[in-house]
């Protein structure tokens, strides 16, 4: 009993890091789907812009929708963590 329940267990966290590591690459793969922005170097282009340099490289700059999903996924993962942890005390209180 006690190998189907870490056999089980093991997938769990196997589904779990490959879900996070394929949808780790929709942002990059489309970042205006996320609300993204890309910032032309200078501070001042916007107020959301977080930068106190006055040039900084050019790069994406995360939009709302994506501060979502970082926080769906942690969400999900601290969800998951408690799954698991139900999961492990159910299977002492039966040995």
């Amino acid at each position: 009993m006690k190998a189907s329940i870490f056999t089980k267990l093991s997938f769990q966290v196997v589904f779990i890091f490959a879900t996070v590591i394929l949808a780790s690459w929709i942002p990059d793969l489309f970042p205006r789907l996320f609300g993204d922005w890309q910032c032309r170097g200078y501070s001042h282009d916007s107020p959301f812009c977080l930068s106190f340099q006055s040039s900084h490289n050019p790069k994406w700059h995360w939009g709302a929708r994506h501060y979502l999903w970082a926080l769906m996924g942690l969400v999900l993962f601290v969800i998951q963590c408690v799954r698991l942890g139900n999961l492990i005390s159910a299977s002492e209180k039966k040995d």
